[in-house]
């Protein structure tokens, strides 16, 4: 190791923040005010490194809304590919609520006729 450097933990900032995790924290908060309902979150691969990207939903979703294409977790490799599923899914529920004060609804079964999954 050279003169300047401090050895393995040298990736550290000043603070003992973790440069990486810090920007995933931050972004994490970005996403959450830019999606409410939502948390974000990165997976860890078993290697110990950042994994995936990861959306899981604040609340159950209804037997309806599952029908209509709502998901609870959506999972995706890079940022910009969560960034535009969530889009989806909000256009997805936008939709959903305004079939709904339409009149326009299914009933709010799951399985054939068993009334759940």
């Amino acid at each position: 190791m050279g003169e300047g450097s401090s050895g393995p933990v040298a990736h550290l900032a000043i603070d003992g923040m973790d440069p990486v995790q810090q920007d995933v924290d931050e972004t994490r908060t970005r996403m959450r005010a830019e999606f409410p309902g939502w948390s974000v979150w990165r997976a860890r691969r078993l290697d110990g490194g950042l994994g995936s990207w990861c959306a899981t939903r604040d609340r159950l979703l209804t037997c309806e809304e599952m029908f209509h294409g709502l998901a609870h977790t959506l999972v995706c490799d890079h940022l910009r590919q969560l960034r535009e599923e969530l889009v989806l899914q909000a256009q997805a529920e936008a939709g959903l609520s305004e079939r709904e004060s339409g009149g326009v609804t299914r009933p709010g079964t799951c399985g054939p006729g068993t009334g759940s999954w």
